[in-house]
Parts: C-alpha cells; structure tokens; sequence
C-alpha cells in the first residue's frame, strides 16, 4: 500500500493510491471477523454462526489473493437472543461501558452510560485493522447496522432492539430511540417508504429526529476516526442494509466523516450501500466515494446481468444485498468485466460450505440455504473465482480499461480499444468481436477460469469483426494485447 485509498481520477471505476495504478478491491467477509457474541463467560462467537479465527481467516484471504474485507464493526446491538436457541448472547467489548456488569441495578441485563465510550472496543478494532495492513488487507469499517433495529413480530420477543443501547432500558442517559407517537403521528415513513416492522413503533435511531442520538452517533464516529486515521487500509463503510428513511441519516454521516477527517493526516474513502427495499438511485446522490446496489430478487440484473459501471461511484457489489448468502463464480466474473469491485458474503466454520439439504447441522436453513437451494460447498467457486479474477486485473493497464460490452456479442469486455482487450464468454460456442479500427497484431491468450490454465493461441490481426470459436467447451476468458 502506498497512502490511503481515493478515487482514480483516470479510471473512477476503480480505487488508487499514491502509485496512481488502479486498484481493484475484491473479497470475502463474515460476520464475526471482529467480535462474535457469546454467553456470559463464554467464548466470544456465537454457537455455529459468528465464532472467527481472525488469524486463520486473514491468511486465507492472502492465500486466495483476497484484498478487501468488510468488517462488521457497526452491530449496534449489545446483546440479543441466540439464532438457534433461547440463551442470550452478548457483545463484548461493546462500544460503550456496561455500568451493571454486576446486575447491582438488578434488571438482569447490561445498562450503558452512553457518555462512556469503551476503550476496549476501539483498542480490539486498532489491532484488527493493523493486522489487515500488514497482510495488504482493505479493511471497510462498518459503522451502524440496519438489522440492530429489527423488532418485527417475526423476530422473536422484540429482538435485537431490546438489547440495542438507545433502547430506553438500556442506558442511563435518558435517550430512547423508539420514542412513543404524539397524537396524529404515525410510524416511521417517508416518501412511501412502508416501515415493515412493528405498526406501533416510532423508531428514530437512523433518522436525524433526535439531536441528542445523532450526537452520540457522531461522538463513537469520531472516535472511530481517530483511532485508525494513520492506517492506509481503511474505509468506512455507514449502515449495512439500513431502511429506506435512514438516507438523510446516512447522508450526514458521511459529510460528517469528510469534514472530521478534512483536518487530519489522512482522508479515507465513505462507502453507502444498499438500503432497504433498494433504492439503488439514492446511493448515487450521496457524497459517498463507493456504492453497493442491492436487489428485491436474484432475477434482477445485478445477479444475472450486472449493469456497466458508468464511472460516478466505485460500485462494490456484495452478494450480502444480492439475495443474502448467495453467488456463483459467473456472478463474479460478470461483474468484473462490467467494471465492478465485487464481494461475497461468506460463513466460517463447521457451517460454512453446507447445502440446502445438510441433515442434523444448526443452521443449515438460514440465509436462502434451502430459498436459492444450494448444494453442498456452493461458496467455493465464488471464493476462487474472486482471487482469480484479481490476478488478472492486476496484469492489466487497468487504468485504462473500459466496459465496452457493445464490442462483443457476449456482451462483457474491457477494453483500451486498439490495446488491450478481456472478454468473457459465459456459455460455451462462437462469439464475434468488433475490433474495427484496431488492426494489431494482438497476441492471443485464453484462460479457462474454472481450470486456471492459460493457453497460448495465434496472434490475431483485427481491423474489422472477427468470428472466434474457443478451444474450450464452458465459459472462457479471452485477452488480447497489442505487440
């Protein structure tokens, strides 16, 4: 890494740094790669879901040319009812001091003193973002969590914002981010935004209602920046999956994050990403640097047919907001040919590459396991297919290159037209390429990206459309470069 991350001006598909080279992010994350939730006394991570070894899995990212993790910093909750059990599962360290570790005020729960940032908590994500530096690891901070403010009658006793710290019960400060309704008010809407979740509740946490919550927000942001803004590693990343009112909420924070970091050593890129139901054009008009669309349905086109970057934001799109726990090394090949940044939501451990139909396992159910029915070891393509496709972009002048579908029939390629060319071709059979002003040579490279073998063929001349049949049955990779 040379300096931290901005936008390339050449090429504003992509991240640069001080070399001026793009710099194509790409990745797998899990839940608890910062800290699990675990029983009182217990080992942090949660039974079958969140327990990481953060050591392990950095060193299989490398392993896999991995270069970019969202860390799920921002679960806002402090404790919350297990996913496969009734036991009750805490986040520790939390961002703020638990004052009743005792139960001396005998409500049987932590009580946060919100004034009372918890030096624990930002020593741990110091340590953790250092570690991803030294491995050459981005590390995309997440800040706040939609789902912290779930209570939706499906979710069982109210959970997780009863054990969120801007719960009323939970801290001393007297904030409460479920205020009740004044007479003629009703819940949480905006511009048609249809709140899912309970019909009386009156949620403020990720809107900019309450001064006082956006006061404490900003105070745990800050503080947040202060404690890795020396690191290159690092973006910030505001909500996962926040509802569709919370945009202006959103919005603040990331001016907030330009202005506190404005008169500090290092300014690191914001990231927005997708809001519940999508509302991808809203991204757009953020002062965000990233984006990460999302979809109501894996049929819509960011999974099946991932729409060309157009160049306004750095798109990383992460299979989290693309169906949930989904992808197929087709996805991530699409998506890099489109100018994209792609990701995958990932599991670890003895749950991690189970399918749809695992039998006796916990959890084998969750997360479209048995929806998108997939088989046993479905992540592994994925996970391959996304280092693999690095090593490419990494070979490129990818400064310089541009998705011009409209050059292929297969509809995906990067392109320096006259330069250099990577095209894809999802579905075995011959394609045409339009290299109309383009007379070469070009030297010949095809790529099988599910056998990693790269074969030499004969040098192409171009000027004009060239029917091509490729010497592999399935989907292959063709690179052309000028001599």
């Amino acid at each position: 890494m040379q300096g931290p991350l901005r936008v390339n001006p050449v090429n504003p598909r992509y991240f640069t740094d001080d070399s001026g080279k793009a710099i194509y992010l790409t990745g797998m994350h899990v839940h608890g790669a910062f800290r699990g939730m675990a029983p009182k006394g217990g080992a942090a991570g949660a039974p079958g879901f969140d327990s990481v070894d953060y050591d392990a899995f950095l060193n299989e990212m490398v392993q896999r040319n991995h270069n970019f993790l969202r860390f799920w910093v921002g679960r806002e909750t402090g404790f919350q009812k297990s996913r496969v059990g009734d036991e009750i599962l805490y986040a520790d360290p939390f961002i703020y001091v638990d004052i009743n570790e005792d139960d001396h005020l005998g409500v049987g729960h932590p009580v946060y003193d919100l004034d009372q940032l918890n030096p624990a908590f930002f020593d741990l994500l110091r340590e953790k973002c250092l570690k991803a530096q030294e491995k050459g690891i981005y590390t995309a901070i997440m800040l706040f969590e939609g789902w912290s403010l779930d209570t939706r009658k499906s979710v069982a006793d109210g959970w997780p914002f009863l054990g969120h710290p801007f719960n009323k019960a939970n801290n001393i400060n007297g904030i409460d981010g479920n205020p009740p309704m004044e007479e003629g008010e009703s819940p949480v809407s905006d511009s048609q935004d249809v709140n899912k979740f309970c019909p009386t509740e009156h949620l403020r946490v990720h809107t900019l209602d309450i001064p006082e919550i956006t006061a404490y927000q900003k105070k745990y942001v800050k503080k947040v920046i202060e404690t890795v803004n020396d690191l290159d590693n690092i973006l910030y990343e505001i909500c996962n999956e926040g509802l569709r009112w919370s945009r202006y909420f959103q919005y603040e924070m990331v001016d907030y994050i330009h202005e506190v970091e404005a008169s500090m050593p290092k300014q690191h890129p914001v990231w927005m990403s997708h809001l519940v139901p999508a509302q991808n054009e809203s991204l757009y008009v953020s002062n965000a640097e990233a984006i990460s669309p999302g979809v109501e349905d894996v049929a819509e086109d960011y999974c099946i047919n991932p729409p060309a970057s157009d160049g306004r934001k750095v798109i990383i799109p992460d299979t989290d907001h693309l169906g949930g726990f989904w992808g197929t090394s087709q996805w991530v090949w699409k998506s890099f040919l489109r100018g994209l940044n792609p990701i995958f939501m990932d599991f670890w451990g003895p749950v991690r590459n189970m399918g749809a139909h695992a039998v006796g396992e916990a959890m084998s159910n969750l997360f479209g396991r048995n929806q998108y029915m997939l088989p046993a070891n479905w992540g592994e393509p994925v996970r391959v297919a996304l280092g693999r496709a690095k090593r490419i972009a990494d070979r490129m002048d990818l400064n310089h290159m541009l998705p011009y579908g409209e050059l292929c029939s297969t509809g995906y390629v990067l392109a320096n037209p006259g330069k250099e060319y990577l095209i894809y071709a999802p579905e075995a059979g011959q394609f045409r390429l339009k290299l109309y002003g383009a007379p070469g040579p070009f030297e010949v490279r095809w790529y099988n990206p599910n056998t990693d073998v790269t074969i030499e063929g004969m040098d192409m001349i171009g000027d004009g459309a060239v029917d091509i049949t490729p010497p592999y049955l399935g989907e292959v990779l063709l690179y052309l470069k000028k001599r």
